[in-house]
């Protein structure tokens, strides 16, 4: 018992040492530079050649986000609609293809569908990054990559006015809270960069809607605020999550706001392609995300995808990943509707939970930072594991958590918002094997669906001895 407490307290005292030196007030700022120049050295990474055996594939997130933007341009399909139906008409050829294995027949029918599922936004965010196609790729991902680095830079200014707005008066403290969260989010932003993701984008938006929220309760701004979440949805429909915290705390306007939003990111791009080509193209997305990734996503959910759905594709469904066999999945092989129905009933487990819980917490009107910040933190997690496909790059959003939860504690003492990304730190100086075991597995899912249950029975019990000390 002596010899744990001894450890125990050598462990805290090196912790303290190590914040002290950290967190000290002249070291903030160099901190945070040598963070964004790590960030900036690993976002050059989508400019380097390609390493791959197979040329088809691409060399980044951003290089899918060019072409498809080329071909917006072109007034082509972003989606290659013409592809996916040589592909329809060419299947049958593909199972002897690899029975023969004749690696120039395959390599030239692989070929042929380059560019299917690389680009899964609405139209919207192709049409917005057109100007850049009017440069080589290398011009426009150097571009691409030091606007998101000035607009990861504006989200902490915002941060720190946010926590102005909240009535926090100490620089420091809010510096340090901003730093901290964005030490403990660096891994999956690192990752966001080095593969020119539009990540940096969405913690923006978020960051700059609470800030929307926070500032005044006017009927207008709040309009407004809402036409933007509405517009930012059609980037992205994970960010729409957000709508339901503005629920809750009764912002009706902004949920008028966000419809008119909608619309208008649906719009926007006809002013270029012409209203019947533009709705041609949204109507195709629709029915590749929402009729086939989203329902059939397991199918191929590769190996970083830290959805639920991926998650169990991976380990219970045959030939979901490429890299099975070498981790012996799966685990117990389930045939392939079974598989659907399970992954269904669990996203609508999460989700049903959710929205009860946001219907509770707006028939009480419950106004706790505590329970807010967790209601946040909650709220992301089921938007991230019930997404599709949710890289580990996806859970950079988490910043907007981990900074309310830094800016109320003096101490890094929960391990609950912590911990995922200590484990992700971890994977990043794992040998490539080794992470590759962990992701296959999904251990970062199920981390985070188990604090999803503990949040889920926090915020039950906390709505439970409200209910009881008002009866």
């Amino acid at each position: 018992m002596k010899i744990e407490n001894s450890w125990k307290s050598i462990f805290l005292q090196c912790k303290q040492k190590i914040l002290l030196i950290f967190l000290k007030y002249k070291n903030i700022y160099f901190s945070f530079g040598v963070l964004f120049l790590v960030l900036l050295i690993n976002s050059l990474e989508i400019l380097s050649p390609t390493t791959q055996t197979w040329e088809w594939k691409s060399r980044s997130d951003f290089e899918d986000y060019y072409h498809a933007s080329l071909r917006i341009r072109n007034h082509q399909s972003p989606y290659y609609e013409e592809k996916i139906e040589w592909f329809l008409n060419h299947q049958s050829e593909l199972p002897s293809l690899l029975k023969e294995g004749n690696f120039q027949k395959l390599y030239d029918f692989l070929s042929q569908i380059k560019g299917i599922g690389t680009y899964l936004y609405p139209p919207l965010f192709g049409f917005l990054i057109i100007p850049l196609t009017f440069f080589s790729y290398e011009v426009a991902g150097m571009v691409f990559q030091i606007f998101q680095l000035l607009i990861l830079g504006v989200s902490l200014w915002l941060l720190y006015q946010l926590a102005y707005q909240l009535g926090v008066r100490s620089k420091r403290k809010i510096l340090r809270g901003i730093l901290l969260s964005l030490v403990f989010t660096f891994p999956y932003l690192i990752q966001n960069s080095s593969n020119g993701n539009i990540g940096f984008f969405l913690i923006f938006f978020l960051v700059l809607t609470l800030n929307f929220f926070y500032y005044s309760k006017n009927f207008t701004l709040d309009f407004v605020l809402g036409v933007f979440v509405g517009f930012t949805m059609m980037i992205k429909i994970i960010t729409g999550f957000i709508v339901l915290f503005f629920f809750i705390q009764r912002r009706y306007s902004v949920l008028l706001g966000t419809f008119l939003g909608i619309f208008l990111a649906i719009f926007l791009p006809s002013l270029y392609l012409g209203w019947e080509k533009n709705w041609e193209f949204f109507r195709f997305w629709y029915e590749l995300i929402m009729g086939t990734y989203q329902e059939f996503g397991f199918v191929r959910p590769y190996t970083n995808n830290q959805s639920l759905s991926g998650a169990l594709g991976k380990l219970f469904l045959t030939f979901a990943d490429f890299k099975q066999h070498l981790y012996g999945l799966p685990l117990v092989p389930l045939s392939f509707e079974t598989i659907k129905v399970l992954i269904t009933s669990l996203n609508s487990f999460v989700l049903g939970v959710l929205l009860v819980l946001s219907f509770a917490f707006w028939i009480f009107s419950f106004k706790d930072q505590n329970l807010t910040l967790y209601y946040l933190y909650f709220l992301f997690l089921s938007a991230l594991l019930t997404s599709g496909i949710s890289w580990y790059h996806t859970f950079g959003i988490l910043i907007v958590a981990y900074f309310f939860y830094f800016l109320k504690h003096d101490e890094i003492h929960h391990g609950l918002f912590v911990f995922p990304s200590i484990f992700v730190w971890i994977l990043m100086f794992l040998p490539y094997g080794v992470r590759d075991f962990f992701s296959i597995y999904s251990f970062f899912t199920w981390i985070n669906f188990g604090i999803w249950i503990f949040l889920a029975f926090k915020l039950f019990g906390s709505i439970t001895f409200v209910v009881k000390n008002q009866t």
